[in-house]
């Protein structure tokens, strides 16, 4: 019977629903693919977290592309980014890995540019006219095995660790060098000894930043690395021992071009840049010297000086030319382990 006008509908009488099913396992992919995600979203919200004292410095809306930026990155890439965006200069430096070739503190006006230079050249090593390596302009000392390379590095270390001079001219001390021990560290670590065995352990632990073996990725083919490794070690002299180990194929000008961009990069940036580098193997004497160094011509071009050491492995004399310089030429001398003689 219908109900009375007026009178409340009675409630539909309830209905049993179905029993659910119970949810079937995931497969080994499916479970692969969802841990996947929920690693990817604890990554992502850790970035966040770590990043906050740099993300506090952007507009609200800008933060979220940041991140995203970051995650885009290989892991080894967003460790350095993060590690730089939270160093003492974090905004410059993360516009530097993030979009080198337009970071704005690297603009400067006309007027600035030109009459802010001063008539000396600021050396790190040399004086006056005769300068060796000049500031922001990098430095490659080449020659064949065995003649002193690394052991020029070591005492430009100890000089610009503990003062004084290398082979009579004098050496600017900065606070903090990066050595990237490439090539045979072990055998760098003896020959570091042996120059700086006097300085306290606790002066060099906070003075000299030591990388141990193969960069974590090819320099040239990643540019931005080296300044990312610069930034994390707080340094401003990179020293790199040797250059074959940091770019492979060095005869290929893509590569040259590229490590040459990694130089730039890092100079741009205020760090001082010292590379060890080899002789190519020639039995043209007619050549210059200069382009008897191992490589692409962009290697050399992109260098502020150019020194050669000549002679044979574990020769106890050694030359040492001039070949490129930010000034006037120095030498050539006759090099000992000892000393200078006149040439």
């Amino acid at each position: 019977m219908p109900p009375a006008p007026g009178a409340p509908t009675p409630p539909a009488p309830a209905v049993a629903l179905p029993p659910v099913a119970p949810a079937e396992p995931l497969s080994a992919e499916q479970q692969l693919v969802a841990d996947a995600i929920i690693e990817r979203n604890s990554e992502r919200n850790s970035l966040y977290v770590r990043l906050a004292p740099y993300l506090t410095m952007l507009p609200p809306e800008e933060r979220g592309i940041e991140v995203a930026a970051a995650m885009s990155m290989t892991r080894a890439d967003r460790t350095e980014a993060v590690d730089a965006a939270l160093s003492r200069t974090a905004r410059s430096a993360w516009e530097r890995l993030r979009e080198p070739e337009v970071s704005g503190d690297r603009f400067v006006d006309g007027g600035s540019f030109i009459h802010s230079i001063t008539d000396v050249t600021p050396a790190v090593w040399g004086a006056g006219e005769e300068v060796l390596w000049a500031e922001g302009e990098g430095l490659i000392v080449a020659g064949p095995q065995g003649v002193g390379k690394s052991t020029l590095a070591g005492n430009l270390v100890a000089a610009m660790i503990t003062g004084g001079d290398v082979l009579a001219y004098p050496v600017k001390c900065v606070d903090r060098i990066l050595y990237l021990a490439m090539d045979r560290p072990k055998q760098i670590a003896r020959a570091l000894r042996r120059q700086l065995g006097e300085v306290p352990e606790d002066e060099l632990a906070q003075r000299l930043i030591v990388w141990q073996g193969p960069p974590p990725e090819d320099l040239a083919a990643h540019p931005e690395r080296l300044l990312a490794m610069a930034e994390k070690a707080k340094a401003d002299v990179v020293i790199v021992d040797s250059l074959k180990d940091a770019a492979l194929g060095l005869s290929s000008d893509e590569v040259g071009a590229g490590w040459n961009r990694a130089r730039q990069t890092v100079l741009a940036a205020g760090v001082d840049v010292l590379e060890l580098h080899h002789d190519r193997k020639t039995s043209d004497v007619t050549a210059p010297a200069i382009e008897k160094l191992y490589g692409s011509v962009w290697i050399t071009s992109g260098a502020g000086s150019v020194i050669h050491l000549g002679g044979e492995p574990g020769d106890p004399i050694v030359r040492l030319s001039h070949l490129k310089q930010p000034s006037a030429e120095v030498g050539p001398f006759q090099i000992n382990h000892d000393g200078v003689t006149a040439p």
